[in-house]
Order: C-alpha cells, then structure tokens, then sequence
C-alpha cells in the first residue's frame, strides 16, 4: 500500500516480496529501467538480513542503522519468509545470486536434516528455531532440500505431507505452498537466468 512502510527515514522491508527471478524478467525486458538496481539490492537485502541462514518476516533498514529490528518488525521469521527460501530454489542455476543465496540459506538446510523436521518460526538473529511446521511450509522447502542432495529428508517430509492431504482442500496458504513446492520439486516449470518461465507442457499447447 502508499502508507505503513516508511517512518522518520525508516523503511519496513519484507524479505518475501523480493522474488528475484520476476525482478530479472522485469529488468531484461526493460534494460534502461532501474529494475536490474532493484534486483541487486534485492539480493543484497536477502543476504545482509539472514545473518544466521534463516530470514525475516519483516525488517527495518535506515541510512544510519542499515537493517534491524523492532517491536514493529521482530526477528522471527514464519508465514512469510517461508517464500523466500521457495523463491530462491525456484531461480536459475546460472541466475545471478543463485549460489550466494543457497550458501546462504544452508545452515538451515542443515538444521533441518539434522533434525527430520521443519520449524513454524525462525530468528534470524540468533538462528533459534521452535515450533513445528504446517505441510505447507514442509513441501516449500522440498525444492531446497533437494538442491541440497538431502534426499533422505526430502522422501522423509513428502511422507509426512501424504499423511494428511486435507489441507489441500480447507488451508489456502498450505494448498498453494504446496502446489508451488511440489511443482518446482518435480520440475512441471523452469525459470530461466532472465526470469523467464517454461513449463513442461509448453510445446503440446495450442
């Protein structure tokens, strides 16, 4: 929206509205625009705010204080900075910031290896984790997982969501977390360096 976001040369950030593939499309499309300065410092912004491998739902950035947080934007990342970690396992092998995301990221790729399970909060300053995930969250990370070679743990987490497929009909969140995780996992699309989409069945469309 216009307001809510900008305070006393203060502004509040989401992670997850950062998917770096579409700003890419935008900035080949578009190359005398200032999307491909978007995209860079959206990738700096993914980098500089997982200090500790996990994101933020939210974060605060100004001039003197570079990014931090607040009551009004806390460390804890859930709902929202599940996206992130999608988006970034959507992207490209050769995409720019591919390889610096996913190193980035892998501390929690590890802990979740390590323990066989997804966390529903995270913080991104001390790296804390707690709680135990919806399947919606399980099958996001289910594409990272697998750029990882943890395939132990990703047929571990596709038989837990089987378990109990109800969400896909009553959670909408969950149901496309879902969709977009397993999609990706199975590889029915591909997105390019320039974020451009292709799906599998692209050639047998008329």
């Amino acid at each position: 929206g216009p307001t809510g976001f900008e305070k006393d040369s203060s502004w509040k950030l989401n992670p997850s509205y950062a998917p770096l593939f579409i700003f890419a499309q935008f900035a080949h499309l578009y190359p005398h625009s200032p999307w491909q300065t978007l995209h860079d410092n959206s990738a700096q912004l993914l980098i500089d705010t997982a200090p500790k491998g996990v994101s933020p739902d939210w974060v605060n950035y100004s001039v003197e204080k570079g990014f931090y947080h607040d009551k009004s934007a806390p460390a804890t990342g859930s709902y929202n900075a599940i996206r992130v970690y999608l988006w970034a396992s959507m992207m490209a092998e050769d995409a720019p910031y591919k390889n610096a995301l996913t190193q980035q990221f892998k501390p929690f790729v590890d802990s979740i290896v390590s323990s066989g399970k997804v966390p529903l909060e995270t913080n991104a300053v001390s790296g804390k984790t707690a709680g135990n995930a919806p399947s919606g969250f399980v099958a996001a990370l289910l594409p990272l997982l697998a750029e990882d070679n943890a395939s132990q743990t990703v047929t571990a987490l596709q038989q837990q969501i089987m378990m109990d497929t109800r969400f896909t009909t009553s959670r909408y969140y969950d149901s496309v977390l879902y969709l977009f995780g397993n999609s990706a996992l199975n590889k029915r699309f591909s997105i390019d360096k320039n974020g451009a989409l292709t799906t599998n069945w692209s050639n047998e469309c008329r």
